[in-house]
């Protein structure tokens, strides 16, 4: 499990090391960055070649930073294994409800019309589009991108309709009363990602 985290830690920091790269060399796309929430999501800001090729983020002192980098990174992830409970985390990040790793001292609000955590979707599909040769793999994130949209329709969960309003995301807009994001997060569980899950495994 360590080596399959230091592994992938290791992919994402030479993602990391491209969009670094590839942004230096784009100057004239800054205005459009800063306006974006994710420049991951700019077409060429990734790394999508094959054949090993590998990005160096700073070719001085090489070794310690990656490797401090690496091992930050890989200790931010989490290993899942059984088929029900990898479609369950990622439903639950679709769907915006999933802990975060890097702030485990905050309790997760479900925000169905956040902006911000509807972005997760635009992701999850590129994602999706990529992995379209990988069956198992499309399986997965085609049930998660299901139980994200149904974590913010009301038509299949009708309690959300008590978060509308709440959003929780500008200086003075108002966030949901806990106990009501509770019991929608609840409700969503139940008729979005769990439903979600057994389709991925069935």
């Amino acid at each position: 499990d360590e080596a399959a985290k230091f592994i992938i830690a290791d992919c994402l920091l030479k993602q990391l090391g491209s969009f670094q790269l590839n942004r230096a060399n784009n100057g004239s796309l800054s205005n459009l960055l800063e306006g974006l929430s994710s420049t991951f999501d700019l077409p060429g800001l990734v790394d999508d070649t094959s054949g090993g090729k590998q990005v160096q983020i700073n070719q001085e002192n090489m070794d310690s930073a990656s490797l401090e980098c690496i091992n930050e990174l890989s200790n931010m992830l989490l290993i899942r294994s059984e088929l029900d409970s990898i479609i369950r985390h990622f439903s639950l990040v679709a769907a915006g409800m999933a802990p975060r790793v890097s702030r485990p001292d905050r309790s997760v609000l479900f925000r169905p019309f956040s902006s911000r955590d509807a972005h997760i979707m635009l992701q999850l599909k590129r994602t999706a589009e990529v992995a379209s040769p990988y069956s198992r793999m499309k399986i997965i994130l085609d049930a998660s991108l299901q139980a994200g949209k149904g974590a913010r329709d009301p038509n299949q969960c009708p309690i959300l309709e008590k978060l509308r309003g709440y959003d929780g995301e500008g200086k003075y807009s108002q966030a949901a009363p806990p106990q009501i994001a509770k019991e929608a997060a609840e409700s969503v569980a139940e008729l979005a990602i769990e439903p979600a899950v057994r389709r991925g495994v069935d």
